[in-house]
This record gives C-alpha cells, structure tokens and sequence, in this order.
C-alpha cells in the first residue's frame, strides 16, 4: 500500500545511481541560479534539496503512510526487534494501470 501511494523510485539512498544525482543537481542548480544569495546560503539550499530529493524517492526514507513521524526504515527496524527475526527488502515491485 504505501508503495502504490507513494511511488518511490529506489529502494535506498545506496541504490540511487550517480547519474540520477547529477541530473537533479543540474536541476536545482538552474532553480537557484536567479536567487541573490551569498554562496553559503546557496550551497545549504542545494544540499537540502538533495536530501529531500533523496527522502521522498527512497522507500526506506520515505515518511510511514500510516505513522507519518516514522520512516519506513524505522518501522521495518522496529518490526525485526519485536518479532525477533531477519529478513531484508531486497528489491520492490510498483505496477500502474493507466
């Protein structure tokens, strides 16, 4: 359920090719090009719009549908504590009817 609400494109921060980054980078970059901002200001923007970039594509960093102050790494965590067990996502499959 929350992968059909929440479309996330890579299972992890690790998954997330160079390429991909680059292309968002050039992205934000050209979004705060006009800003009138000193540098620092400029390069804590950028670095945030990555992280959320990041957060909002990754099914493991991504808010819990349900509980919302979760991640769903924290919940998949607290999952394997209380049941004592092991298991890992290892990849994850979205289909979209159009």
């Amino acid at each position: 359920m929350h992968i059909a609400a929440f479309n996330p494109i890579f299972l992890s921060r690790y998954d997330i090719n160079n390429k991909v980054i680059k292309q968002e980078f050039d992205i934000f970059i050209t979004q705060l090009f006009n800003l009138k901002k000193n540098k620092k200001i400029l390069k804590s923007i950028l670095k945030n719009k990555i992280e959320s970039f990041i957060t909002n594509n990754t099914l493991l960093e991504q808010c819990f549908i349900s509980e919302k102050s979760k991640s769903v790494k924290s919940i998949y965590n607290d999952i394997l504590i209380k049941n004592k067990c092991n298991f890992c996502i290892k990849k994850f499959f979205r289909y979209e009817i159009k």
